[in-house]
């Protein structure tokens, strides 16, 4: 498995302000030192309002489509502008105006997974990725789980 095959859950749902904040600085901080002109990803771990930088690639990463399309803003058109030097004709909305949440989760072949290697490594298992957008966190990622393959019980699982 590879840290890319994990499930995401847009926007975040259980995150202290103070540490948005914190991020937001850190991601600012960033971009300046390093000239960043478009756009760039960046792991976090935040934990008890601790704020690790546990990755920075000078590249998009595969949620960057899945992020816009949750936020309805076309942030490709906005990197492009920004790159150019021209503001973007919109700016984003804000993380608080948005009334829905999108759970992006991966999709398995479980026949190509049968002999892999349970340990996490370099190489993704995934073979795709199913987006889907709920009322709130719980709605979307159901409607995600039925989507790559999981399905509801048909009878009690605990007694």
């Amino acid at each position: 498995m590879h840290s890319g095959n994990a499930t995401l859950v847009f926007l975040p749902q259980q995150l202290y302000l103070e540490t948005i904040r914190c991020i937001r600085r850190i991601a600012a901080a960033l971009a300046g030192e390093l000239r960043i002109t478009g756009p760039f990803n960046i792991q976090f771990l935040a934990k008890n309002n601790k704020i690790k930088v546990i990755k920075c690639n000078l590249r998009v990463s595969r949620n960057f489509p899945f992020v816009s399309k949750v936020m309805n803003y076309d942030m490709i058109a906005a990197a492009v502008d920004f790159m150019m030097g021209v503001k973007p004709a919109l700016n984003p909305p804000s993380m608080l105006d948005i009334a829905h949440v999108g759970v992006k989760a991966s999709q398995f072949s479980f026949g190509r997974l049968t002999l892999a290697d349970p340990v996490l490594g370099v190489e993704m298992a995934s073979t795709g990725e199913v987006g889907c957008i709920g009322q709130n966190a719980n709605q979307a990622l159901l409607k995600v789980m039925l989507s790559v393959g999981y399905r509801n019980p048909q009878r009690t699982i605990l007694v």
